[in-house]
């Protein structure tokens, strides 16, 4: 959840791999059976969820290739810090220091796009309190 106040809301659709945090069982290509915790997190942020098809990574791409950016700009050398509230304030740091850069073929700054994006989303503040548990599976 740390993600929609850093992004400043929720999106209408969210795509996710399957993972067990949110996947419980998966049915036929594209049915899911999402776990407790995933359904009272979608029921209280409002957005629809799109899994990715099971051993189709043309779906994913794209996300596969920002997870390795981040990675090997934000994450390597491996970090150190005193714990892991000082770990996520130094990551964050990096990511708004990353939208002052340029991608190929698209206009403006990361974080111009990032402004334009923002648009499309549900200001976070419109769902008061973040759920209790939100953690637990």
């Amino acid at each position: 959840m740390r993600a929609f106040a850093f992004f400043g809301g929720v999106p209408r659709r969210i795509a996710y791999d399957n993972t067990k945090t949110a996947v419980a069982k998966i049915v036929g290509r594209r049915g899911r059976v999402v776990t407790r915790a995933f359904a009272r997190r979608m029921s209280h942020y409002l957005f629809a969820s799109h899994f990715c098809l099971v051993r189709r990574p043309n779906e994913k791409g794209h996300v596969e290739r920002l997870v390795e950016y981040a990675r090997s700009n934000f994450l390597v050398p491996v970090p150190r810090a005193a714990g892991l509230d000082e770990l996520n304030e130094r990551l964050a740091e990096l990511c708004r220091r990353d939208q002052e850069r340029t991608t190929r073929g698209k206009p403006g700054t990361v974080g111009t796009l990032l402004a334009e994006g923002r648009a499309a989303v549900t200001d976070v503040a419109a769902y008061g309190a973040v759920l209790a548990g939100e953690g637990a599976r």
